[in-house]
């Protein structure tokens, strides 16, 4: 609906020096103007344009723990509030890997159990790593969805949209 609030992170790390992740769309309202034309259409003409970096590593796990503490500011108690990750689920090849344990105990120990606030994971690609993916998900109450290819990824966004409605009702 109009009256929900979205924003869009690109994780990657072409340099040493890099950030784990890049604000593509800052946080805010669907229908509020975002440099002339609504959060909306800068939504989908940025994940139409959508490109890796290339050589890139990629700290899924480090981007994943900033998200959690973000949305845990943002958390209301009369809106919905989840993470959605678009990933192969490979946390590697920068300076912020870390031991899949680690990450998960950092996880845990960061979130709130007064606020509800889970992530949901599109596990994409071939070589997606939907174990990990699954586990996370579930330690956080969200659900995990495979998509292969482009053809499928509308598919397995419906069934997390879905999982977070149920999980609303």
């Amino acid at each position: 609906g109009e009256d929900t609030s979205v924003g869009m992170w690109a994780f990657g790390t072409p340099t040493a020096q890099s950030p784990p992740y890049q604000e593509v769309i800052p946080f805010g309202p669907l229908d509020e103007p975002l440099n002339g034309q609504p959060r909306r259409k800068r939504l989908t003409d940025a994940a139409a344009a959508y490109q890796a970096m290339p050589a890139a590593g990629t700290p899924l796990f480090e981007t994943i723990l900033r998200a959690n503490a973000e949305m845990q500011k943002r958390w209301r108690p009369d809106a919905v509030t989840l993470i959605v990750v678009l990933t192969d689920g490979h946390d590697r090849d920068s300076g912020y890997v870390m031991p899949k344990q680690e990450f998960l105990s950092k996880l845990n120990a960061a979130r709130d159990p007064k606020k509800q606030l889970p992530i949901h994971s599109i596990a994409y690609g071939a070589d997606a790593d939907l174990p990990t993916l699954t586990e996370l998900s579930k330690a956080t109450g969200g659900v995990a969805a495979p998509s292969t290819d482009p053809a499928d990824l509308a598919s397995a966004m419906a069934k997390i949209f879905l999982a977070a409605r149920r999980a609303q009702i």
